[in-house]
């Protein structure tokens, strides 16, 4: 792809469709060089829109968490948000200059979903 300023734009995409706690849940993960973006979707379509920093250049960093649209008060969210940022950061994917926005549209946001959509997304990232 051609970036709109010149040069070449690398974009790695990735899904996959499984099931979490009886509903069928879409995961996907788009890697731009500057953020890295997941949609975790039962509803197919957008949600709640996370944005996660790394605070520091640490080998196991702190991370931020924004919610730039939608309902961050869901209990769950943030520590989803977290989990997933930990994870890509430990597989080199997210860097101090590399931050994640995390797309979330669940059916519900009781433990049992958080975890096994968390669970799942960890799966299919390797």
């Amino acid at each position: 792809r051609e970036h709109m300023f010149g040069g070449k734009m690398e974009v790695e995409t990735a899904q996959t469709r499984c099931e979490v706690a009886g509903v069928e849940t879409d995961i996907v993960k788009i890697v731009f060089q500057n953020y890295v973006q997941v949609f975790l979707t039962q509803l197919g379509k957008a949600g709640t829109i996370m944005e996660v920093r790394q605070l520091s250049h640490e080998n196991e960093p702190n991370f931020d968490t924004k919610c730039l649209l939608g309902n961050r008060d869901e209990i769950g969210v943030d520590v989803l948000a977290k989990q997933i940022a930990s994870h890509l950061f430990r597989k080199q994917l997210l860097t101090f200059d590399r931050h994640l926005l995390l797309v979330l549209s669940l059916k519900s946001y009781e433990k049992e979903t958080v975890s096994g959509v968390s669970k799942a997304a960890l799966e299919f990232f390797g």
